[in-house]
């Protein structure tokens, strides 16, 4: 998918607006999900989800984000 030079522009400002929110907040918690959030926004993505790995390589925590758009239900 090709964008336009005002698309390409539009993400450019989105993606500094959303760096300029992640270092608002230190907590780790708020920062890792701002992460994922500006992850889905920018991908287009419904769903984005963000790992965090103990010291011994397992699973610590998921942060997710689901987009605001409005998701299909299986009937």
């Amino acid at each position: 998918m090709l964008l336009t030079r005002e698309q390409l522009q539009e993400r450019l400002i989105a993606l500094h607006q959303a760096s300029l929110e992640l270092i608002k907040d230190v907590s780790l918690e708020h920062l890792l999900e701002r992460i994922a959030s500006a992850a889905c926004e920018q991908a287009g993505a419904r769903y984005a989800a963000l790992g965090v790995l103990d010291s011994d390589g397992g699973l610590k925590t998921i942060h997710h984000r689901w987009n605001d758009i409005k998701r299909d239900h299986a009937n």
